[in-house]
């Protein structure tokens, strides 16, 4: 990878995420960014799953670290390992029920285990997400999907309405929430 540096600052942003930079036992040194330049994507997938699994055990010393558990969660979603996803995000949850981020994290996460598609205990997180901060915009736009599937356009309309409001004048996603509703008539 000499001339394509975007692999090595792919390897040192995951290190980072999985906040193994900063602290002389834990990153990659910078004779490892050079050695990871020469591995094969096999034995760099490997290197990636170990700096995970030691964050995994870190986790597992100090179950208190919220925001450990969420770079473990995002970090098993890049590997595609969804179910330790999940699994990562519990266990934050089960040192901090009410955290907003978790909580959002595992109903996104829950989604995309069901092909994108809201299940009762994504909904359900995000519900307490909503009980929580009821302006969390993900929290509004997806409650709002499943009142509107269900046929309760008055509830959608008016979880939709309230999430636009959190957007900025002209976002984008003003204008699509905006449709879905004009749709909902």
């Amino acid at each position: 990878f000499a001339r394509a540096p975007f692999p090595i600052q792919q390897l040192a942003a995951l290190a980072s995420q999985l906040g193994l930079q900063g602290e002389a036992p834990r990153g990659p040194t910078e004779e490892d960014v050079k050695a990871a330049q020469e591995m094969s994507p096999e034995d760099r997938q490997a290197m990636i799953e170990s700096m995970v699994a030691q964050l995994a055990e870190r986790l597992e010393e100090n179950p208190d670290d919220l925001a450990g558990w969420a770079r473990l969660a995002r970090s098993y979603a890049v590997l595609g390992k969804l179910d330790k996803a999940k699994q990562a995000l519990s266990s934050g949850l089960r040192a901090a029920p009410n955290n907003v981020d978790l909580l959002v994290l595992f109903g996104r996460t829950v989604r995309k285990m069901n092909g994108n598609r809201s299940t009762s205990e994504s909904l359900d997180a995000m519900r307490k997400v909503l009980a929580l901060a009821p302006t969390q915009v993900e929290a509004l736009w997806f409650l709002g999907d499943a009142a509107a599937e269900v046929g309760n356009k008055e509830k959608a309309k008016s979880l939709w309405e309230r999430a636009i409001l959190q957007f900025p004048a002209g976002a984008p996603e003003r204008a699509q929430l905006r449709t879905r509703i004009d749709q909902l008539k």
